[in-house]
């Protein structure tokens, strides 16, 4: 059992919250994440958890259409939609994908609730707007449209098996200014007790334990029609591989060490506006006493959104990514290119019918070229008592192969094709008042 003591400051009060494992869904407003209004056709979930003291994999564990595969806690977990794998699941962090370069699927146990303010998920096939990945879902993580305040947090957790979690947190803002400052510590020895199958004898689990410390610093700056923001995350975990029940004797572990920052640009221009987004990611890990694992992204993505009369609104821009890797089984590869330009067209007949096009066209050095389009609609019925939405979609998804997949020594195959994809979707959602 674990019992967990957090506390939240706001101009001065204090108050108790206890420790609760329910996650919710909230009526928020999910138009800060970039490209999410354009998804017509499918369902868009904004996540709330109700306890911050936990990791990202545990808060959206509950939910429905996704799985999420965990080897225990604060161990290796990955989310996958649909019976698809999780280098099927595109994730974005302020528009920017996060997948790793190397297995290119992401470790949802280094994203901890604690650092983070809004999560949402959307299930099915977006490669138009979203890009490589997008086939069985989409992950958003964080936005800069968050309107901060002035308060602060202080989180303590302790539980069995040597849980203990510290937390702080803190909200600033002014005229000018806005910015949030996040830190914690987590760590749990994992040293439960089993029964040894086929004996009476009692085993304690060994070499299981897991030490984590996250940091993020996120600043934004306003002036006329405009907003710079800076958001930077740090990471760092060891964790020991828990060894089968054969084998507890196991000595195996993990360093992960990782640097994310991401910097935008937004104007906002008459009936429009442009955003401009860079970001860089820096991930090292390491297996036991092996040589480092070293992989590095840099991803400059503009947007221009514009208002064409009253019924269209138009998204266009263009992605540039550059992926890098370096380890003992990954010698002298050179960086994975990659250029894609999308435009994506909303129209909005009435109040009740609208539909979406959007098509990308995605190069790569050495894999040539991919073109998706996709096509959505809606409608909506207002009864005197409920309402009725149905949707529907057709689109085209891609994903280009992993650096892992193409020059890992042994095995690696530089030739792969991108992964197609081609999905239909159709569905209703009944709202009573």
């Amino acid at each position: 059992m674990k019992v967990v003591v957090f506390w939240m400051t706001f101009l001065c009060p204090f108050f108790l919250k206890a420790q609760s494992d329910t996650v919710l869904m909230r009526p928020i407003e999910i138009m800060g994440f970039g490209l999410v209004p354009y998804a017509t056709g499918d369902v868009v979930r904004v996540i709330h958890t109700v306890d911050p003291l936990k990791t990202l994999d545990a808060a959206l564990f509950s939910q429905a259409g996704v799985y999420m595969k965990n080897y225990g806690h604060q161990q290796l977990s990955t989310i996958s939609f649909r019976g698809t794998s999780a280098v099927h699941t595109n994730v974005l962090w302020h528009g920017i994908p996060v997948n790793a370069p190397t297995l290119g699927s992401t470790d949802f146990s280094q994203w901890h609730a604690w650092l983070i303010d809004d999560v949402a998920i959307q299930p099915g096939n977006q490669g138009a707007l979203y890009g490589s990945g997008s086939i069985g879902g989409t992950v958003f993580i964080d936005h800069f449209n968050k309107i901060r305040t002035n308060t602060a947090a202080i989180g303590l957790g302790l539980g069995s098996f040597g849980y203990n979690f510290q937390g702080a947190r803190a909200e600033y803002k002014n005229d000018q200014f806005q910015g949030t400052t996040h830190i914690y510590r987590e760590a749990i020895n994992n040293d439960f007790t089993y029964p040894l199958k086929g004996t009476d004898l009692i085993q304690t689990q060994k070499n299981a334990a897991a030490l984590s410390y996250g940091f993020r610093q996120e600043l934004q700056h306003f002036w006329n029609n405009q907003r710079l923001s800076v958001d930077l995350l740090l990471f760092y975990q060891h964790r020991e591989s828990q060894p089968v029940i054969s084998q507890n004797e196991g000595q195996d572990f993990i360093k992960t060490h990782n640097i994310k920052s991401v910097v935008e640009h937004f104007i906002d221009v008459n009936k429009g506006s442009i955003s401009t987004t860079l970001g860089w990611m820096n991930d090292q890990m390491i297996y036991n006493q092996n040589p480092a694992i070293r992989s590095q992204q840099i991803t400059l993505t503009q947007r221009y959104e514009y208002d064409i009369g009253d019924h269209f609104h138009l998204n266009s821009g263009f992605l540039i990514s550059c992926l890098a890797a370096k380890g003992s089984n990954l010698e002298n590869i050179n960086p994975q290119k990659q250029l894609d330009f999308f435009v994506i067209v909303t129209y909005r007949i009435n109040d009740r019918w609208s539909s979406t096009w959007g098509l990308r066209e995605s190069f790569m050095i050495d894999a040539g070229s991919k073109l998706l389009p996709s096509l959505g609609a809606e409608r909506k019925w207002i009864f005197p008592k409920s309402s009725l939405v149905s949707h529907a979609k057709i689109a085209k998804g891609f994903r280009y192969p992993t650096l892992n997949d193409r020059f890992w020594l042994p095995g690696g195959n530089p030739s792969l094709n991108p992964e197609q994809s081609t999905s239909t979707e159709i569905g209703f959602k009944l709202r009573y008042p």
